[in-house]
Protein backbone atom coordinates (compact mmCIF):
# COMPACT_ATOMS: atom_id res chain seq x y z
CA UNK A 1 0.00 0.00 0.00
CA UNK A 2 1.16 3.55 -0.68
CA UNK A 3 -0.12 7.00 0.25
CA UNK A 4 -2.54 7.06 -2.69
CA UNK A 5 -4.33 4.07 -1.16
CA UNK A 6 -4.23 5.68 2.28
CA UNK A 7 -5.82 8.84 0.90
CA UNK A 8 -8.44 6.66 -0.75
CA UNK A 9 -9.22 5.26 2.69
CA UNK A 10 -9.60 8.83 3.97
CA UNK A 11 -12.00 9.53 1.12
CA UNK A 12 -14.21 6.64 2.24
CA UNK A 13 -14.22 8.04 5.78
CA UNK A 14 -15.22 11.43 4.39
CA UNK A 15 -18.14 9.93 2.48
CA UNK A 16 -19.21 8.06 5.60
CA UNK A 17 -19.28 11.30 7.58
CA UNK A 18 -21.36 13.02 4.89
CA UNK A 19 -23.92 10.20 5.07
CA UNK A 20 -23.95 10.43 8.86
CA UNK A 21 -24.68 14.17 8.76
CA UNK A 22 -27.50 13.60 6.29
CA UNK A 23 -28.92 10.90 8.54
CA UNK A 24 -29.10 13.36 11.44
CA UNK A 25 -30.85 15.98 9.37
CA UNK A 26 -27.99 18.42 8.88
CA UNK A 27 -28.23 20.70 5.83
CA UNK A 28 -27.51 19.26 2.39
CA UNK A 29 -26.26 22.52 0.98
CA UNK A 30 -24.04 20.79 -1.56
CA UNK A 31 -20.89 21.67 0.35
CA UNK A 32 -18.54 18.80 1.08
CA UNK A 33 -17.56 18.10 4.66
CA UNK A 34 -13.80 18.50 4.45
CA UNK A 35 -11.51 16.44 6.58
CA UNK A 36 -8.59 18.03 8.36
CA UNK A 37 -5.36 16.08 8.61
CA UNK A 38 -2.63 16.67 11.17
CA UNK A 39 0.86 16.38 9.67
CA UNK A 40 3.71 16.41 12.18
CA UNK A 41 7.17 17.24 10.88
CA UNK A 42 5.36 19.22 8.19
CA UNK A 43 8.34 21.41 7.32
CA UNK A 44 10.60 18.44 6.63
CA UNK A 45 11.75 16.75 3.43
CA UNK A 46 8.53 14.74 2.91
CA UNK A 47 6.16 16.89 4.95
CA UNK A 48 6.73 19.99 2.84
CA UNK A 49 5.67 17.98 -0.24
CA UNK A 50 2.84 16.08 1.44
CA UNK A 51 1.09 19.24 2.67
CA UNK A 52 0.72 20.43 -0.91
CA UNK A 53 -0.56 17.06 -2.13
CA UNK A 54 -3.18 16.96 0.61
CA UNK A 55 -4.34 20.49 -0.20
CA UNK A 56 -4.58 19.57 -3.89
CA UNK A 57 -6.64 16.51 -2.95
CA UNK A 58 -9.16 18.70 -1.12
CA UNK A 59 -8.15 18.17 2.50
CA UNK A 60 -7.63 20.78 5.19
CA UNK A 61 -4.11 20.57 6.61
CA UNK A 62 -3.00 21.27 10.17
CA UNK A 63 0.80 21.37 10.03
CA UNK A 64 2.96 20.94 13.12
CA UNK A 65 6.71 21.49 13.19
CA UNK A 66 9.32 22.89 15.58
CA UNK A 67 11.06 24.63 12.63
CA UNK A 68 14.47 23.31 13.66
CA UNK A 69 15.60 23.68 10.05
CA UNK A 70 13.77 26.94 9.40
CA UNK A 71 10.38 27.85 8.01
CA UNK A 72 11.05 28.55 4.32
CA UNK A 73 9.79 25.14 3.17
CA UNK A 74 6.18 26.01 4.08
CA UNK A 75 6.00 29.65 2.96
CA UNK A 76 4.22 28.83 -0.29
CA UNK A 77 1.27 27.29 1.59
CA UNK A 78 0.63 30.22 3.93
CA UNK A 79 -1.82 31.89 1.54
CA UNK A 80 -3.96 28.74 1.37
CA UNK A 81 -7.22 29.09 3.32
CA UNK A 82 -7.20 25.38 4.15
CA UNK A 83 -3.69 25.41 5.61
CA UNK A 84 -3.02 26.05 9.29
CA UNK A 85 0.38 25.95 10.96
CA UNK A 86 1.35 25.40 14.59
CA UNK A 87 4.93 25.73 15.76
CA UNK A 88 5.60 23.17 18.45
CA UNK A 89 7.11 19.88 19.51
CA UNK A 90 5.49 16.57 18.61
CA UNK A 91 6.46 15.33 22.11
CA UNK A 92 4.40 18.04 23.84
CA UNK A 93 1.44 16.07 25.22
CA UNK A 94 -0.65 19.12 26.07
CA UNK A 95 -0.22 20.45 22.55
CA UNK A 96 -1.01 17.13 20.86
CA UNK A 97 -4.03 16.67 23.12
CA UNK A 98 -5.34 20.08 22.00
CA UNK A 99 -4.79 19.39 18.28
CA UNK A 100 -6.20 15.88 17.92
CA UNK A 101 -9.89 16.83 18.40
CA UNK A 102 -9.56 19.14 15.40
CA UNK A 103 -8.54 16.44 12.90
CA UNK A 104 -9.82 13.24 11.32
CA UNK A 105 -6.45 11.67 10.65
CA UNK A 106 -2.79 11.97 11.59
CA UNK A 107 0.30 11.52 9.45
CA UNK A 108 3.26 11.58 11.88
CA UNK A 109 6.42 12.49 9.97
CA UNK A 110 8.36 14.21 12.76
CA UNK A 111 11.45 12.10 13.40
CA UNK A 112 15.15 11.93 13.99
CA UNK A 113 16.20 10.52 10.62
CA UNK A 114 19.30 8.62 9.62
CA UNK A 115 21.86 6.49 11.41
CA UNK A 116 24.27 9.35 12.10
CA UNK A 117 21.75 11.77 13.57
CA UNK A 118 20.21 9.09 15.77
CA UNK A 119 23.59 7.90 17.01
CA UNK A 120 24.48 11.49 17.91
CA UNK A 121 21.45 11.92 20.20
CA UNK A 122 19.99 8.56 21.28
CA UNK A 123 17.73 10.07 23.93
CA UNK A 124 16.02 12.44 21.52
CA UNK A 125 15.79 9.68 18.95
CA UNK A 126 13.80 7.48 21.32
CA UNK A 127 11.49 10.26 22.48
CA UNK A 128 10.73 11.58 18.98
CA UNK A 129 10.72 8.37 16.94
CA UNK A 130 9.01 6.09 19.44
CA UNK A 131 7.56 7.77 22.52
CA UNK A 132 5.84 10.54 20.54
CA UNK A 133 4.17 7.89 18.35
CA UNK A 134 3.09 5.98 21.46
CA UNK A 135 1.56 9.17 22.82
CA UNK A 136 -0.32 9.98 19.61
CA UNK A 137 -1.70 6.45 19.47
CA UNK A 138 -2.77 6.64 23.11
CA UNK A 139 -4.46 10.04 22.81
CA UNK A 140 -6.29 9.60 19.51
CA UNK A 141 -9.77 8.16 19.24
CA UNK A 142 -10.27 4.75 17.58
CA UNK A 143 -12.00 6.53 14.69
CA UNK A 144 -8.95 8.64 13.87
CA UNK A 145 -6.80 7.11 11.17
CA UNK A 146 -3.00 7.13 11.51
CA UNK A 147 -0.97 6.83 8.31
CA UNK A 148 2.62 6.16 9.37
CA UNK A 149 5.35 6.34 6.73
CA UNK A 150 8.25 4.33 8.10
CA UNK A 151 11.55 3.07 6.71
CA UNK A 152 13.08 0.05 5.06
CA UNK A 153 15.98 0.39 7.52
CA UNK A 154 14.06 -1.97 9.76
CA UNK A 155 15.07 -4.92 7.57
CA UNK A 156 18.73 -4.63 8.54
CA UNK A 157 21.29 -6.75 6.69
CA UNK A 158 20.66 -10.19 8.17
CA UNK A 159 17.99 -11.40 5.78
CA UNK A 160 18.95 -14.18 3.37
CA UNK A 161 16.32 -13.00 0.91
CA UNK A 162 17.32 -11.18 -2.25
CA UNK A 163 14.26 -8.94 -2.06
CA UNK A 164 12.42 -7.96 1.11
CA UNK A 165 8.63 -7.91 1.29
CA UNK A 166 6.05 -7.05 3.94
CA UNK A 167 6.48 -10.62 5.19
CA UNK A 168 10.24 -10.34 5.71
CA UNK A 169 11.09 -10.24 9.45
CA UNK A 170 12.42 -6.90 10.68
CA UNK A 171 15.94 -7.13 12.08
CA UNK A 172 17.15 -3.52 12.52
CA UNK A 173 20.83 -2.98 13.19
CA UNK A 174 20.70 0.74 14.03
CA UNK A 175 18.88 2.81 16.62
CA UNK A 176 17.07 4.58 13.80
CA UNK A 177 15.76 1.34 12.35
CA UNK A 178 14.99 -0.04 15.80
CA UNK A 179 12.85 2.89 16.93
CA UNK A 180 10.97 3.07 13.63
CA UNK A 181 10.28 -0.68 13.68
CA UNK A 182 9.03 -0.50 17.27
CA UNK A 183 6.74 2.43 16.42
CA UNK A 184 5.36 0.52 13.43
CA UNK A 185 4.69 -2.55 15.57
CA UNK A 186 2.75 -0.66 18.23
CA UNK A 187 0.61 1.11 15.63
CA UNK A 188 -0.21 -2.12 13.83
CA UNK A 189 -1.49 -3.50 17.12
CA UNK A 190 -3.91 -0.57 17.41
CA UNK A 191 -7.08 0.07 15.39
CA UNK A 192 -7.25 2.21 12.26
CA UNK A 193 -3.55 2.42 11.44
CA UNK A 194 -1.70 2.08 8.14
CA UNK A 195 2.10 1.73 7.99
CA UNK A 196 4.06 2.36 4.81
CA UNK A 197 7.64 1.09 4.54
CA UNK A 198 9.24 3.52 2.14
CA UNK A 199 12.26 2.88 -0.03
CA UNK A 200 15.10 5.39 0.15
CA UNK A 201 13.59 8.66 -1.01
CA UNK A 202 15.30 11.01 -3.43
CA UNK A 203 14.52 14.09 -5.49
CA UNK A 204 13.68 17.74 -5.00
CA UNK A 205 11.84 19.07 -1.97
CA UNK A 206 11.25 22.53 -0.50
CA UNK A 207 13.31 21.26 2.47
CA UNK A 208 16.11 19.79 0.40
CA UNK A 209 18.38 17.04 1.77
CA UNK A 210 21.69 16.17 0.16
CA UNK A 211 22.54 13.34 2.57
CA UNK A 212 20.08 10.92 0.96
CA UNK A 213 21.78 8.34 -1.26
CA UNK A 214 20.70 9.36 -4.77
CA UNK A 215 20.73 13.07 -3.92
CA UNK A 216 24.24 12.69 -2.54
CA UNK A 217 25.44 10.88 -5.67
CA UNK A 218 24.01 13.53 -7.95
CA UNK A 219 25.42 16.38 -5.88
CA UNK A 220 28.85 14.72 -5.68
CA UNK A 221 28.90 14.05 -9.41
CA UNK A 222 28.05 17.67 -10.18
CA UNK A 223 30.35 19.33 -7.66
CA UNK A 224 33.26 16.90 -7.32
CA UNK A 225 32.88 15.19 -10.72
CA UNK A 226 32.94 11.83 -8.96
CA UNK A 227 30.73 9.65 -6.74
CA UNK A 228 32.25 6.79 -4.75
CA UNK A 229 30.50 3.44 -4.51
CA UNK A 230 31.62 0.50 -2.37
CA UNK A 231 30.12 -2.98 -2.31
CA UNK A 232 29.34 -3.71 -5.96
CA UNK A 233 26.95 -6.54 -5.13
CA UNK A 234 24.69 -4.42 -2.94
CA UNK A 235 21.38 -2.97 -4.03
CA UNK A 236 19.21 -0.24 -2.58
CA UNK A 237 15.59 0.53 -3.53
CA UNK A 238 14.70 4.13 -4.20
CA UNK A 239 11.56 6.17 -4.76
CA UNK A 240 11.22 9.75 -5.96
CA UNK A 241 9.87 12.08 -3.29
CA UNK A 242 7.26 13.48 -5.64
CA UNK A 243 6.19 10.01 -6.79
CA UNK A 244 5.23 8.33 -3.53
CA UNK A 245 1.61 7.91 -4.57
CA UNK A 246 0.76 11.26 -2.97
CA UNK A 247 -1.34 12.51 -5.85
CA UNK A 248 -5.08 12.42 -5.59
Amino acid sequence: MHLRSALGHLGKLRAKRVRKCQKWGKPRSGSVIKQKILVTGAAGYLGSILCGRLLEAGYDVLALDNLFYGDCSLFHYCAEADFDFVQGDTRDEALIRSLLPKVSAVIPLAAMVGVGACKGDPAMTRTVNLEAIQMISRLRSPEQLVVYPTTNSGYGTNSDEVFCTEETPLQPISLYGETKAQAEALLLESPNAICLRLATVFGFSPRMRLDLLVNHFVHAALTDRRAGVSGRSQGRPGVRAGGLGLAR
